[in-house]
C-alpha cells in the first residue's frame, strides 16, 4: 500500500499530523472467483506532550467473503497515555 503523512501544526511537544492511506490486495478463496480488495483510511493524530495523545479516523473497504464483495465503513479513537 501506499501512505501519505502531513504535519498541519507544531509546536515545541504538540503536533498535529494527518494522514492517508491505500491498501490493495488479491483474495482468492477454494470454490469462488478472485477479487481485489482494498481499504482507505484517513487519521488525525493529536500530541499533546510526551506523555499524551489523541486519534480519530475514518476507513472504507472492500473484501470478498464466499466470493461475495463485501463493503464496510468504520471509525476509531485513540487515546495514548505513557506513565
Amino acid at each position: 500500500g501506499v501512505s501519505y503523512q502531513q504535519r498541519l501544526h507544531r509546536r515545541y511537544e504538540r503536533s498535529l499530523v494527518q494522514q492517508i492511506a491505500l491498501r490493495t490486495g488479491r483474495y482468492a478463496q477454494a470454490g469462488f472467483n478472485a477479487g481485489t480488495v482494498w481499504q482507505l483510511s484517513y487519521t488525525l493524530d493529536w500530541r499533546l506532550s510526551q506523555l499524551f495523545s489523541l486519534g480519530i479516523g475514518a476507513n472504507r473497504s472492500a473484501q470478498y467473503y464466499d466470493g461475495a464483495l463485501e463493503r464496510s465503513t468504520g471509525a476509531t479513537l485513540s487515546v495514548s497515555a505513557r506513565f
